[in-house]
């Protein structure tokens, strides 16, 4: 048996703020991916947001993942509301999270960054992908 993906880039429009978000007006646009450095003066932590909808076409036996490549910082990742895991600050890869189970019609991904600076580079340089795997 083979293995077969699908990728599927979450690209912008993605929103983000460098504080809890108290009300909407508190989120900003911004397209990802992209560094620090687009966000100004950011430090501290910053949280970004995307919906998406669930990809169509996923058979029973395929497996879903949120692909996250944060370039050295540290973060957690949630999708609806509920904990995927963390990112780790000195992974020298992209970072999966399954969450085939966890899908509904409409999503909510939230990626919360600890510690950042525009001056130390780095950031959500790379697309975020869903990563469907299929058994071929």
């Amino acid at each position: 048996m083979s293995e077969r993906v699908h990728r599927i880039r979450l690209v912008g429009p993605w929103e983000w703020t460098s504080r809890p978000a108290e009300d909407e007006s508190d989120w900003r646009k911004i397209r990802l991916p992209d560094d620090w450095e687009s966000l100004c003066e950011v430090s501290g932590s910053a949280i970004f947001r995307r919906r998406f909808h669930c990809p169509t076409g996923i058979e029973a036996t395929d497996k879903v993942f949120v692909v996250i490549d944060a370039d050295g910082f540290l973060g957690t990742v949630q999708l609806n509301g509920s904990p995927l895991g963390c990112i780790e600050r000195l992974s020298r890869s992209d970072q999966s999270y399954e969450v085939t189970d966890r899908l509904l019609d409409h999503n909510l991904l939230t990626i919360t960054f600890e510690d950042i600076s525009s001056s130390s580079g780095g950031g959500l340089v790379r697309p975020v992908v869903l990563e469907i795997v299929s058994q071929a």
